[in-house]
């Protein structure tokens, strides 16, 4: 049975220089690959920080252009005093757009209780819902394009569903929400505001003229 060959001091050092030595590049190459996943994501954020930098400067650049596209917007809308219940007034008016375009409703309302009236800053929005319209594509398109464009008023619609009406040949149905926006005032700032100025009475409709009959004896 052979001997047992017991390692020199010299060999002891060299294998335990060896050791050490493929420990640390153990060490190293996973400390590099944690360094290389911390630096990919160091560049994702800065270059994500440096996009969202970008959006806000073109934002800031393009603030008087929405500044003024808001107030022009904002000129269109109508002005009730705070607490006025209004829906009869967008009520009347899908009614006079549907009668001038032929377009049939069956069905209208507005939305009530707690989300009858939603306010988005110094914007106030009410909904009415349309539950059955009946009308030829002509008529739909002039509707559509009336609610759009009535003057002194901001009307949007949100929704709309059309299917061929299987009773009237040429004719759809459907149902659609519309979008009334408005604003609110108090009283007594408005007055302020105005410089003592009493508040208008008449609201300015699709034809241009005021509800409310003037003075003149006619």
């Amino acid at each position: 049975m052979a001997e047992k060959q017991q390692m020199t001091l010299p060999q002891i050092a060299i294998a335990s220089a060896v050791g050490i030595a493929l420990l640390w590049l153990v060490t190293a190459f996973y400390w590099m690959a944690a360094g290389s996943d911390s630096w990919d994501r160091a560049k994702r954020q800065l270059e994500n920080a440096r996009k969202e930098r970008e959006d806000q400067q073109r934002l800031i650049i393009r603030y008087p252009y929405w500044r003024d596209a808001y107030e022009k917007e904002r000129e269109r809308m109508p002005e009730y005093e705070e607490g006025r219940d209004i829906s009869s007034e967008w009520l009347r008016l899908l009614d006079e757009v549907a009668q001038a375009n032929k377009l049939s409703i069956r069905s209208r309302k507005p939305i009530r209780g707690n989300d009858s009236e939603t306010r988005i800053g110094d914007v106030c929005e009410q909904q009415i819902e349309v539950g059955k319209w009946e009308a030829s594509l002509q008529g739909l398109v002039l509707a559509m394009y009336a609610f759009e464009k009535a003057e002194g008023q901001m009307i949007d619609i949100r929704k709309i569903s059309i299917v061929p009406n299987s009773a009237r040949k040429g004719f759809m149905s459907g149902n659609l929400s519309l979008t009334c926006a408005y604003t609110r005032y108090e009283p007594e700032k408005k007055k302020d505001r105005d410089g003592g100025k009493p508040a208008k009475a008449g609201k300015t409709g699709k034809s241009g003229k005021t509800d409310d009959k003037k003075g003149d004896g006619k």
